[in-house]
């Protein structure tokens, strides 16, 4: 084998090292931040809910929260919205079945994102009437996970591809005196 080939290959070996390492790297704490979102979102919604919650609670006005959770279900990513009684009676349950459109299954199962629960408590005046319970939708991560994995490898293979040509041609020049001995 040649050094000019030798050299190549080794480049190529680095860059492929390189590469992984980011590519995991990227997934990894991109990952990591959409699961804290997922969770955040949720307990943040979970709290909205039951402060709004508690004052109906309180005339046991099951229509007006039940209004509240329909308009904050339907307008965000949520995978169950949940008012249980202070007894665990289920007053309202609101919940989409978790169906995750352009991004591929294979890649669903190898990078699992959890889909955090929250709650928060329901008052009636100064006593707990219940707690609400609620569940992020993971479709909108997995979404964003998918789109970053396949910009970092297309901007990657882009580059491999800039390397081999580059790397090849500066190789040459670097060589050519080499060859003339």
């Amino acid at each position: 084998m040649t050094l000019f080939r030798q050299l190549l290959i080794f480049t190529l070996v680095l860059f492929l090292i390189l590469f992984t390492g980011t590519w995991l790297a990227k997934l990894n704490s991109t990952r990591s931040f959409l699961n804290d979102q997922l969770a955040s979102h949720a307990q943040d919604t979970a709290t909205s809910l039951g402060l709004s919650a508690s004052p109906h609670m309180e005339r046991n006005d099951l229509p007006a929260i039940e209004t509240m959770i329909n308009a904050v279900f339907d307008r965000g990513y949520y995978r169950m919205i949940r008012l249980v009684d202070i007894e665990g009676e289920v007053l309202i349950d609101r919940t989409l079945q978790v169906k995750i459109e352009g991004v591929p299954q294979w890649f669903i199962r190898t990078v699992p994102l959890a889909t955090p629960q929250a709650s928060a408590l329901v008052l009636s005046g100064w006593r707990q009437a219940g707690h609400i319970m609620v569940a992020s939708h993971p479709g909108y991560a997995y979404r964003t996970l998918w789109e970053t994995v396949v910009r970092t490898t297309a901007w990657f293979a882009g580059m491999a591809l800039a390397v081999l040509v580059l790397g090849g041609l500066g190789l040459g020049l670097l060589l050519k005196p080499l060859r003339r001995v």
